[in-house]
């Protein structure tokens, strides 16, 4: 087990420059920070930094669900408290911290300015309760599904190949990063939810293959439109967040086992998935990032690296680990201890939690990132 000082890639410059943002988000400010930029000169384009075309749910959600019609929001107090020198700055974003430099990163779709150059910087297509299915998260109203994201980087590839031209554009795409973060509502806002209509209808091993299915046939579907370098997290374990916890009444912490069999059953299929995409799709790249190992692994041994409390939300109220109601405007939240929690909401991590995994998923072994890690991808 390395220590945070020891881990390779993790740097105090590192930490200093990347704590403020989620873990899909820092893993795309590390890489730039390394490479050069995407670059228009003289009329023509030269492409030395990765774009990233980020599609998920609320973990990497850059402030879509400000557009639209939804209750999954992170627009207000206490987000964003830990937001540039002065603090407070929510953008939607569901941790304490959001992202340096964030002119240069990929910018939400549903923002009106993301056209144009803002493009060559790829664009985030994330949306807070959005699933593999399209009915996950719907008791949350509006929000972007995996299908739906997809058919907006349709919209965007357009807009490319009209800059750019056709074969510049499908370079351009070839040589992009896509990083894929779903599944965690398909189960916590679809099949596990009380009186689940689809757990009335799949067993277990059923709804699994449901998922696993259409999965497939979304990365294929970003294959076909120009993606050849992927990124897919598994789900972490999720048995194990505030809102599990409080919601199962446990008084001493111990994560909800039923649900995180789900999850480890539904991780194994996904890894096997992208073992034969690798093999099936010529030019492919995907990594499959262990995010499920990595998280206990961190749960196990949270004061090697920092954390006093790895199952309360920082922001939350009701039960012992403040999960049953989540981070309402105005909550009043940990204050300056909130770099010692795992969770800064019921669901979410807290920028400190997210450094550790971003570190991780960088430059970690295969038991971290498999076959190869998040640099090791880039470099291909």
């Amino acid at each position: 087990m390395w220590s945070e000082s020891s881990r390779p890639g993790y740097t105090a410059e590192f930490s200093k420059k990347m704590t403020k943002m989620s873990c899909i988000i820092l893993i795309v400010a590390a890489l730039w920070q390394f490479h050069g930029g995407a670059q228009a000169q003289g009329g023509d384009f030269g492409f030395s930094k990765p774009a990233f075309f980020i599609f998920g749910d609320s973990l990497v959600d850059p402030g879509n669900n400000n557009y639209i019609a939804s209750i999954s929001r992170a627009d207000w107090r206490p987000y964003g408290v830990d937001f540039g020198p002065s603090g407070f700055r929510p953008t939607g974003r569901f941790t304490n911290g959001q992202e340096l430099g964030q002119d240069m990163l990929p910018q939400p779709y549903l923002a009106p300015t993301t056209h144009g150059q803002a493009l060559l910087n790829g664009v985030n297509y994330a949306s807070g309760a959005g699933g593999i299915l399209d009915s996950s998260g719907a008791i949350f109203l509006a929000r972007l599904s995996f299908d739906t994201q997809i058919n907006y980087f349709e919209n965007t590839k357009l807009e490319l190949i009209s800059m750019l031209g056709e074969d510049m554009a499908m370079q351009f795409l070839n040589r992009s990063m896509f990083p894929i973060v779903f599944g965690s509502n398909d189960y916590l806002d679809n099949y596990l939810l009380p009186f689940s209509q689809t757990k009335a209808q799949y067993s277990p091993q059923d709804y699994e293959e449901l998922l696993i299915t259409h999965y497939g046939n979304q990365i294929n579907r970003l294959y076909n439109l120009g993606a050849r370098k992927f990124m897919v997290s598994g789900i972490g374990p999720i048995g194990c967040i505030p809102s599990q916890l409080s919601n199962a009444g446990s008084v001493d912490g111990a994560c909800i086992a039923a649900t995180n069999e789900l999850v480890v059953s539904f991780n194994t299929r996904l890894k096997d998935l992208i073992h034969d995409l690798n093999s099936n799709l010529p030019m492919a790249a995907i990594v499959y990032l262990n995010t499920y190992d990595v998280a206990s692994n961190v749960m196990q041994n949270h004061q090697q690296y920092g954390l006093i409390d790895i199952n309360t939300a920082c922001c939350g109220s009701g039960g012992k680990f403040k999960g049953m109601i989540t981070c309402i405007p105005n909550s009043p939240y940990c204050g300056e201890d909130r770099h010692k929690y795992l969770f800064f909401d019921a669901y979410h991590p807290t920028e400190a939690a997210n450094l550790i995994f971003a570190a991780r998923f960088l430059d970690g072994g295969p038991n971290d990132a498999f076959p190869i890690n998040i640099r090791q991808l880039i470099a291909l």
